[in-house]
C-alpha cells in the first residue's frame, strides 16, 4: 500500500469516529425538539378544553341573565292580563307571554346543552391536566439528562478529533485536500479497498496499469469514477 493511502486510510477511521459521535451529538437536540412538540400538543389540547369551559360558563351567566330578564317580562305581562280591562288587551297580554315563554325555553334548552357539554368536559380536562403534569415531569427529567448527554458526546468528539493531528504528517496538502472534500462527498468514506478488480466505493471495475501500481504500492490511485482513494488489500 501507499504510505500516503495508508496514512489517509488511518484518518478516516479517526474522522469516521468523529463523524459518528457527531451524529450522536446532533440526534439529542433533535429527540429534544420531538419530545418538546408532543408536549406542546398535549398542552395545547388540554388548554383549549379548558378555553372552552370558560366560554360555556360565559355563556351560560349570560343566559341566566337573558332569562331571568325574561321571566320578569314575563311577570309584567301577566300582570296586564290578569288586569286587562278589555279583550284585546288580554289577548295582546297573553300572545306576548307566549313568545317570550318561547324564547325562555329556547335559552333554557341551550344552557342545558351547553351544562351537559360541559359536565362531559370536565373529566376529559382531569385526564389532560394529568397527562400534562406527568409528560412535564418526564421531559425536565430528560432535559437534566441530555445536558449530561451532550456533554460527554462533546467531551469524546472533540477528544477524538485532537487525535486526527498525529495521523496529518506525511501527507501532502493536496492529497489532504483531496480526502477532505471526498469524505464530505461521499458519506465519510473516501478510502476503499479494492474486491476483483473492482472499486468497493463505487463497484467501477479499474484498469490493468491502475491493477498493476496498486498491486506494488509505487502510486496513488483514485477510483476514475467516485474519486476515491484505492488500495489493495
Amino acid at each position: 500500500m501507499h504510505p500516503v493511502v495508508e496514512k489517509l486510510l488511518a484518518l478516516q477511521k479517526i474522522d469516521s469516529r468523529v463523524a459518528q459521535a457527531q451524529r450522536k451529538l446532533d440526534a439529542v437536540p433533535n429527540e429534544t425538539a420531538k419530545r418538546r412538540s408532543a408536549l406542546t400538543r398535549l398542552t395545547a389540547e388540554r388548554d383549549a378544553v379548558k378555553n372552552r369551559i370558560r366560554e360555556i360558563e360565559v355563556e351560560i351567566k349570560d343566559l341566566e341573565v337573558r332569562v331571568g330578564g325574561i321571566e320578569t317580562a314575563i311577570k309584567k305581562q301577566e300582570e296586564h292580563r290578569d288586569n286587562a280591562q278589555n279583550a284585546s288587551t288580554f289577548e295582546a297580554a297573553r300572545h306576548r307571554i307566549q313568545l317570550l315563554s318561547e324564547d325562555r325555553d329556547q335559552l333554557q334548552s341551550r344552557e342545558l346543552t351547553l351544562i351537559e357539554e360541559q359536565e362531559a368536559l370536565q373529566p376529559k380536562l382531569q385526564e389532560l391536566e394529568e397527562k400534562v403534569a406527568a409528560e412535564t415531569e418526564v421531559f425536565e427529567a430528560y432535559l437534566k439528562e441530555a445536558e449530561r448527554l451532550e456533554a460527554e458526546l462533546r467531551e469524546e468528539r472533540d477528544r477524538i478529533a485532537a487525535s486526527r493531528e498525529e495521523y496529518l504528517d506525511g501527507i501532502p496538502p493536496a492529497q489532504l485536500s483531496q480526502y477532505d472534500e471526498i469524505f464530505r462527498s461521499r458519506g465519510g468514506i473516501a478510502v476503499v479497498a479494492l474486491e476483483s478488480d473492482h472499486c468497493s466505493g463505487c463497484y467501477t471495475r479499474i484498469t490493468p496499469n491502475d491493477r498493476a501500481k496498486l498491486g506494488s504500492g509505487s502510486a496513488i490511485v483514485n477510483c476514475k469514477s467516485c474519486g476515491r482513494f484505492l488500495y489493495a488489500p
